[in-house]
């Protein structure tokens, strides 16, 4: 809990500094999510700390856009809609204020505690930190794209996404890509984080096809794809296209290019 913790407050430390050091053209870029620019990736946080913070929030109809594919999205443009009249530095000065509230918050907390999330469903503090740690350290790295100013590989966030998607594995080897049983896929992340996992995929008491984490070097017939932190992470967070996602097969092509168009995990 407490390093997920000060991971979260770290990347939102670094969207502040990124954000007070961008220009007002650099601000409305693009970015990897649709429809958001940087400064509405600014305001998307912002709004997710405050609504946590339990502070009021406003209300506004949010148009049709486009990007907008599930009521949870809907939901999700609110506080960002809600935030579109309003300058940078405003938008900015509310993160700042709420962080050392959300930290403090958080820090009273023991691995034991159960809080409320953001869709408002309760979970253990520890699982809902890890999805806001690794939500907000998605952003930055969107921000950071956008400003061309890499940095954050190598931080308690992006080893908590890492491992999010890898966690994920086993759903997606033998559901999302539908890899046949009896297979066997190795995913390797070569760094600045590095991590290793092997799933193969079986036929499940309920007869349906299920993934099992096994040991890497178990299967010398396995698949394997080899992926550097940054384009793992891309890619597990549906920012890059799996034909535009780098990374190195043994074994068997297809097999690898259905996992790496499976590997989202985001919605």
């Amino acid at each position: 809990m407490a390093e997920r913790v000060d991971g979260f407050e770290a990347s939102v430390r670094a969207l502040l500094a990124l954000g007070r050091a961008a220009t007002p053209d650099e601000l409305g870029r693009a970015t990897a999510c649709p429809g958001w620019t940087v400064q509405d990736q600014l305001a998307h946080v912002a709004a997710v700390e405050s609504l946590l913070a339990g502070d009021p929030q406003p209300q506004v109809d949010v148009p049709d856009h486009p990007w907008l594919r599930s009521p949870v999205g809907a939901f999700i443009e609110q506080g960002v809609e809600a935030r579109r009249g309003r300058t940078a530095d405003e938008v900015l000065d509310e993160l700042e204020a709420v962080l050392p509230r959300r930290v403090a918050a958080l820090r009273a907390l023991d691995d034991d505690a159960v809080i409320t999330g953001l869709l408002g469903t309760p979970a253990p503090a520890k699982d809902v930190m890890r999805m806001r740690l690794t939500d907000v350290w998605c952003h930055e790295q969107d921000v950071r794209e956008a400003l061309g100013r890499p940095g954050g590989l190598d931080s308690v966030g992006s080893a908590g996404f890492v491992h999010v998607v890898l966690d994920s594995l086993p759903r997606i080897v033998s559901r999302g890509a539908g890899i046949d049983p009896g297979t066997t896929v190795v995913v390797e992340v070569t760094g600045p984080v590095h991590a290793v996992r092997a799933v193969r995929v079986e036929v499940g008491a309920d007869g349906r096809p299920t993934g099992v984490v096994v040991d890497p070097t178990a299967d010398a017939a396995a698949t394997r794809l080899v992926m550097d932190t940054r384009s793992f992470t891309r890619r597990g967070a549906g920012r890059v296209s799996a034909q535009d996602c780098r990374y190195a097969v043994s074994g068997d092509p297809q097999v690898a290019r259905r996992v790496v168009e499976a590997l989202p995990v985001t919605p």
